[in-house]
């Protein structure tokens, strides 16, 4: 079946005329894109995503400046390990949610729409409290070891874990309703605005410390939470408002697509996040502020591709459904030629005026963070090359490899962090990184171009 399906794809691709010239390819990304549905979106993601940026690293500024090396690593471990388990709640719902509402809207079959909602509530619910339950017991044992500034800390950012996995459900849904701007409103721009409002109050208002860092943390992510939550609440299809049906939906199919993107959202989370719990292990907590800030810098190059990503996704799915691979393909290509070009246009600074960047904006403490800063800046360009190849393989039905090289790439994340580290410290994470998104990225573009006969990397634009 799988080869019948190829055959045809590709002879679909063949007829339509497979081999386009340089010079159409990029002469008509640009119309391409002024004559579609996403230039709106388009523009609107971009400007959130500057409001972001702009604003995250203004957090980040004030934190690193008030707080310290050492006081930024406390906050920064307990808030990763707080996005860790949320990711855990989250058991691959919200790309799930996202999926399957594209494609409910699509058949209009809001009877299944409701039942996906009810069903991933529900789930995000039962694993909330599980998560939430083991992390108090875990901080009740280990607290007789731990300061009470650390314990703080920790328990706060255990509070985040229902907050951030329910926030992320109502934006996949809002994703799926094809509210692309609105669903990320709420995390783009309400709280990064909110915590660096709550912020410049350290040392002021309250006192510096991470646990009250922490505590405006928390106030920032219920205030986007109930936001997005209003915002799901009024954009809902009037169909759907008006309509009494219910039913249950398939659970089978859905628990075995969540637990593949669950695995794959999880080992994502381990190739993001592990090198700095890790380091908090081995190293120093100013050690750990070092990197994070490293981190910090080269997720700006993730500024392009996190806009492709938001706006051409929940198409993916639709244009896979209707059979139109030459669309689709164009869509790749123009995301990845637009993600690399973001990504090089903001690297470009930090590559030659990294060290007194850094030092002008985070402090001297600070200025440690460009050798790491400079791999992993290079990592994410490469990354960027790839465009969405994740979010492409999840969204026609092929989750399954997202999930193998996700685990192959954590491994060796995990594998090359356990040598290097102890060692290294941040440039031996950095490392690390690099090959990690190597790995994962060329895996997953060489089975998209096997099954779906698509090429998701930039050089697409030169040749199929």
């Amino acid at each position: 079946m799988r080869a019948k399906r190829q055959c045809g794809f590709r002879g679909r691709r063949r007829q339509e005329g497979e081999h386009t010239s340089h010079h159409t390819v990029f002469g008509n990304v640009g119309e391409r894109l002024r004559k579609s549905s996403f230039l709106r979106p388009l523009l609107g993601s971009a400007g959130l995503r500057v409001a972001n940026a702009g604003l995250g690293f203004a957090v980040a500024v004030v934190l690193a400046r008030t707080l310290g090396a050492d006081g930024y690593g406390l906050y920064s471990s307990a808030f990763v390990l707080a996005s860790v388990c949320a990711i855990v709640v989250q058991f691959g719902l919200p790309n799930l949610v996202m999926r399957e509402t594209a494609t409910a809207t699509v058949s209009e079959d809001w009877a299944y729409m409701r039942a996906v909602w009810g069903w991933a509530t529900r789930g995000a619910g039962l694993f909330s409290l599980a998560v939430v339950a083991v992390g108090g017991f875990a901080l009740f044992v280990a607290g007789d070891g731990m300061e009470a500034e650390q314990l703080w800390t920790y328990g706060l950012a255990l509070c985040l874990v229902p907050l951030l996995a329910f926030g992320a459900l109502r934006a996949g849904a809002l994703r799926g309703l094809q509210h692309v701007v609105l669903a990320q409103i709420p995390e783009m721009v309400v709280k990064p605005g909110a915590m660096l409002a709550f912020a410049l109050m350290l040392g002021l208002a309250v006192p510096a410390t991470a646990r009250f860092a922490m505590t405006m943390q928390l106030a920032a992510v219920a205030a986007a939470f109930t936001l997005g939550t209003v915002f799901l609440w009024r954009r809902r299809p009037a169909s759907l408002r008006l309509s009494a049906n219910y039913r249950s939906p398939p659970t089978g199919p859905l628990w075995k697509a969540a637990l593949t993107m669950a695995l794959a959202a999880g080992a994502n989370q381990i190739n993001n996040h592990a090198d700095i719990l890790m380091i908090g292990v081995f190293w120093p907590a100013d050690d750990v502020g070092v990197y994070r800030i490293a981190y910090q810098i080269s997720m700006l190059c993730t500024f392009g591709l996190q806009i492709v990503s938001a706006v051409f996704s929940p198409s993916y799915a639709r244009l896979y459904r209707q059979g139109n691979l030459d669309r689709l393909q164009s869509l790749l290509t123009s995301g990845a030629l637009i993600s690399t070009g973001v990504a090089l246009l903001l690297a470009v600074p930090w590559l030659f005026f990294g060290k007194l960047l850094s030092g002008w904006l985070f402090g001297p403490d600070f200025t440690a963070s460009r050798p790491a800063a400079m791999i992993l800046i290079a990592a994410q360009i490469m990354n960027a090359s790839f465009g969405p190849i994740g979010i492409l393989m999840n969204t026609t039905g092929l989750e399954r490899y997202v999930a193998r090289f996700m685990v192959l790439a954590a491994a060796t994340n995990l594998t090359l962090n356990f040598a290097f580290i102890p060692v290294y410290g941040g440039l031996g994470a950095a490392t690390a990184t690099f090959v990690t998104l190597a790995i994962w990225n060329s895996g997953l573009w060489w089975m998209a171009r096997r099954h779906l006969s698509l090429n998701s990397h930039a050089t697409a634009a030169f040749f199929r």
